[in-house]
C-alpha cells in the first residue's frame, strides 16, 4: 500500500510540473485583407436588378466565404456605417437616373465571414478587381462579418472598380478636343450655342459631359470656382465688373479602360492650352477642361499665354463633399498575417524538461531506497 503511495506521489509531482511549463498557444490568425474579383459592368436605367445580375462575385484570398451579395442603394456616396445603408433591392427594383435633389448612390454589398481558424481584423481592407473598396465591420449575433461596397457612378452605371489594377494602368498626360462654338450672343439663350461639336481627338479618354458654365472668377483653378452648369434657357448677360461672370464651356473627361489620367495632366482645344481641373467622382479621377470666352467678344479665348493647369489641384476638392474619396491610397498588406501570433512567454523550454527529469528520477531512487 505505501508503494502505490509513493508511486502516486511521484506521478502526481511530474504532472505538476508539467502543468508549469509553458505551452504554445495558437491563438485565432487575423485577416488583414481580402480580395475580390469580378463585378456586373454596368446597370441601366430603366432595367431591373434582375438585368444586372452579381452572380460573378467571388472571393480570390483572404480566408473568408460569401456569405451574400445584393444591390442596395444609400443617399450617401460613401457610406461609412451600415445605418447609411437601407434595404437590399428586389430583383423587380427598377434603377433610377441620379437626380441631386433626392440623391441615390447604387452598391452592390458583398458580406463575408472569416473561417478556418480566422478572425476579422477591426481594420480590414479589400479590394475588388485590384481597387479599394469600402469596408463596414458589423457584429452578426457575436459572430464579426465585413461588407465590401462596389460602389457604382450615378451617371455612367459602370462599377469604380475598374478590372485593371491601378498599377498597370497606362497615364494620359495630354489630350487634344477639337471644335468649340465659335461665339455666343449677348441676348441670346445657351440652346444658341450648341457644344455638340465639341470632341476628343486624341487621349484615350471619353467625353462624359459638356456644358455652358459662368464662374465670377476669370481663370478658375478648382472646383469650388464653378458654379452651376447654365440651363438652355439662359440668357447670356451683358458684363458687368460689379458682379462680373464669365463664360466657360466645360467638358469633363474620364480615362478609357487601362488608362488614367496623369495628376499633372494637361490639354489644348483647337491647338489653344486650356485650363484643366482634376477631380475624384466616387473614387475614379476625371478631369474637367475649361474653354474660356471673352466676355466682351463672346469668342473663345486663343491666347497662347493663357495659364495651363494653374495650382492644379489633385487632392480632395471639399471635405465634406461625399464624392471626395476618404482615402485613395492603397492599404498595406500584413506580411505577417499568417504567423502564429506570439504569446510574450519566451521561457527556454529545455530547462523545464530538465527539470522534469530530474524530478523523474529522483523519486525513482527514493522509492528504490525505501524498498531495500
Amino acid at each position: 500500500m505505501k508503494n502505490r503511495k509513493r508511486l502516486l506521489s511521484i506521478v502526481l509531482t511530474l504532472c505538476m510540473i508539467l502543468t508549469m511549463m509553458p505551452m504554445t498557444v495558437n491563438a485565432a490568425s487575423t485577416v488583414n485583407h481580402i480580395e475580390l474579383n469580378g463585378a456586373p459592368d454596368k446597370y441601366e436605367i430603366g432595367k431591373t436588378v434582375k438585368d444586372a445580375p452579381v452572380d460573378a462575385i467571388s472571393v480570390k484570398s483572404g480566408n473568408v466565404d460569401c456569405m451574400a451579395k445584393m444591390w442596395m442603394n444609400t443617399s450617401t456616396a460613401i457610406p461609412s456605417q451600415m445605418s447609411d445603408l437601407g434595404e437590399p433591392l428586389t430583383e423587380d427594383t427598377v434603377f433610377d437616373a441620379f437626380d441631386s435633389s433626392n440623391p441615390k448612390y447604387y452598391f452592390v454589398a458583398v458580406t463575408v465571414k472569416a473561417v478556418g481558424g480566422y478572425e476579422l481584423a477591426d481594420d480590414m481592407t479589400a479590394t475588388v478587381n485590384g481597387v479599394d473598396a469600402t469596408v463596414i465591420m458589423v457584429d452578426a449575433d457575436g459572430v464579426k462579418v465585413a461588407v465590401v461596397l462596389l460602389p457604382y457612378n450615378p451617371e455612367t452605371g459602370k462599377s469604380s472598380a475598374s478590372t485593371t489594377p491601378p498599377d498597370t494602368k497606362e497615364k494620359v498626360d495630354h489630350i487634344e478636343l477639337i471644335g468649340a462654338p465659335d461665339k455666343y450672343e449677348i441676348g441670346k439663350t445657351v440652346k444658341d450655342a450648341p457644344v455638340d461639336a465639341i470632341s476628343v481627338k486624341s487621349g484615350n479618354v471619353d467625353c462624359m459631359a459638356k456644358m455652358w458654365m459662368n464662374t465670377s472668377t476669370a481663370i478658375p483653378s478648382q472646383m469650388s470656382d464653378l458654379g452651376e452648369p447654365l440651363t438652355e434657357d439662359t440668357v447670356f448677360g451683358t458684363f458687368d465688373s460689379s458682379n462680373p461672370k464669365y463664360y466657360f464651356v466645360a467638358v469633363t473627361v474620364m480615362a478609357d479602360a487601362g488608362y488614367e489620367l496623369a495628376d499633372d495632366m494637361t490639354a489644348t482645344v483647337n491647338g489653344v492650352d486650356a485650363t484643366v481641373i482634376m477631380f475624384y467622382a466616387d473614387g475614379v479621377k476625371g478631369a474637367v477642361v475649361l474653354l474660356p470666352y471673352d466676355s466682351e467678344t463672346g469668342k473663345l479665348v486663343t491666347n497662347p499665354d493663357l495659364p495651363i493647369n494653374p495650382n492644379q489641384p489633385t487632392g480632395s476638392i471639399d471635405p465634406t463633399d461625399p464624392t471626395t474619396p476618404d482615402n485613395t491610397s492603397k492599404p498595406e498588406v500584413d506580411k505577417d498575417a499568417d504567423k502564429l501570433p506570439q504569446t510574450g512567454d519566451d521561457s527556454n523550454m529545455m530547462i523545464w524538461f530538465v527539470l522534469m527529469v530530474l524530478a523523474a528520477v529522483t523519486g525513482t531512487v527514493v522509492y528504490k531506497r525505501k524498498r531495500v
